[in-house]
């Protein structure tokens, strides 16, 4: 019994150690997500201008601007419009 209890205790910790490293991987994702958000909305100007090298006067859309509509890939000249995919019946 002594002999797999070391082997059980140690695989339980690489779970758990397994689960913490997912968790925080998670959380310093959204953390950064969160963080490139903020300096965005704030301070969008300086950032412009600091990804292009010289200021950039942004222009600033409202939301009634916005398509509520997915974007599509349009067809090229004289081809017929995409076919959504349907799942064929399992037989």
């Amino acid at each position: 019994m002594q002999d797999t209890y070391p082997t059980e205790m140690r695989n339980l910790l690489q779970a758990y150690s397994h689960i913490l490293k997912t968790i925080y991987n998670f959380f310093k994702a959204a953390m950064y997500d969160n963080i490139c958000k903020f300096i965005a909305e704030n301070f969008k100007d300086d950032l412009a201008t600091w990804l292009l090298g010289s200021p950039v006067k942004l222009t600033e859309l409202s939301p009634t601007e916005l398509s509520s509509e997915p974007i599509r890939k349009a067809a090229p000249c004289g081809a017929s419009p995409p076919v959504e995919a349907t799942a064929a019946p399992i037989h």
